[in-house]
């Protein structure tokens, strides 16, 4: 028994010292048959191991081309180089969108007169918020060669009674050639934006179809709970509760860190701060009234004088908005925006 198995051994080993030999000198048939390459005494399981580790050197020799050039030459790396760079160039001119509103205008203050809704023709409820722009009205100028940067100080709704503003900004207005004003709000601007001071502006300078940003005062809340102020659980409202249910519960161990993190959210004052509703379609422009209806809500209470500028997704627009400023002789049609912004059926309902 022990001689038989002796024997096999042997022929084995036979066998793969003469599968390396083939191997190495031919490695095409060693690639045709299968048959791998090891050293002697190595364990059949790991034949395809050495197989590989064999083939590899003449595989490489017989791929590498003649006159010791490498694989590729003149058109290999670089014209695959070439290639990879125009489809990637393709594939970014197919994604990226044309810039159409290159200069950044003016923004507006309006104010907020409340809100109301409308319907689609595919039954959808639209909410809208009124904005009335009162009184608008350049009243400096800042160039890049004097102050540093370009901008455009804007007021807004005129005060009753020359009285109630100091001289200061009595003789600041006047050097403008405006009536003092309640609100003033600077906004900077392209070069090719600029206004001169006196000039007036109105809701028309913004397209019904486009998108604003509405920056305002949210409406203040007092001293407001973790529940109403960051929408906590609370406590159970029943059976294992004793004046527990509206409270924080935990706000850190007592022995490590013996001490309240930063940042823990916690009962305090709730509301008025100034906040940015970005994104925001301007749905109709009304220019008898001077109001600008515009898609969902704006921060504040009613009468909050609030600053509208143009969204940052306008300059690839489809929409062209008028540079720097609609003319005053301006068409006062009402404008509504296009009906596909809302249709359910394609993909730019917003």
């Amino acid at each position: 028994m022990l001689a038989a198995a002796h024997a096999l051994r042997a022929s084995l080993h036979a066998a793969v010292t003469a599968s390396a030999t083939a191997a190495t000198t031919s490695t095409a048939s060693a690639a045709a048959a299968g048959v791998v390459a090891v050293g002697a005494g190595r364990p059949v399981l790991g034949l395809w191991r050495g197989a590989a580790k064999a083939a590899a050197p003449a595989a490489k020799t017989a791929a590498k081309p003649a006159g010791g050039a490498k694989a590729g030459g003149a058109g290999g790396k670089p014209a695959a180089a070439a290639a990879g760079a125009t489809g990637k160039a393709a594939a970014a001119a197919q994604v990226r969108k044309p810039v159409v509103n290159m200069a950044l205008r003016t923004g507006l203050i309006g104010c907020k007169v409340g809100m109301t809704h409308t319907w689609t023709e595919w039954g959808d409820r639209i909410p809208l918020t009124a904005i009335q722009i009162v009184d608008n009205e350049v009243i400096g100028v800042r160039t890049k060669e004097k102050h540093g940067y370009t901008a455009l100080q804007i007021g807004a709704i005129n005060e009753t009674r020359a009285s109630k503003v100091n001289k200061a900004m009595a003789g600041f207005f006047a050097s403008a050639s405006v009536q003092p004003k309640k609100e003033i709000s600077e906004f900077k601007v392209s070069p090719d934006a600029v206004l001169p001071a006196g000039t007036k502006l109105g809701c028309t300078h913004f397209v019904a179809g486009q998108y604003v940003d509405v920056v305002g005062r949210t409406i203040g809340k007092g001293f407001a709970g973790p529940m109403k102020r960051h929408n906590m659980k609370g406590g159970r409202a029943s059976h294992g509760a004793t004046l527990q249910h509206r409270k924080i519960g935990s706000i850190g161990a007592g022995g490590d860190p013996a001490r309240v993190w930063p940042g823990k959210r916690m009962a305090g004052h709730m509301g008025n701060v100034n906040t940015r509703h970005p994104r925001l379609l301007v749905y109709k422009v009304d220019p008898r009234w001077g109001l600008l209806y515009v898609k969902g809500n704006v921060p504040g209470h009613e009468d909050t004088l609030i600053r509208i500028v143009d969204s940052n997704n306008m300059r690839t627009a489809e929409i062209k908005l008028p540079v720097p400023t609609a003319a005053a002789d301006a068409a006062t049609d009402v404008q509504i925006a296009p009906k596909e912004k809302f249709n359910p059926l394609t993909l730019v309902r917003s």
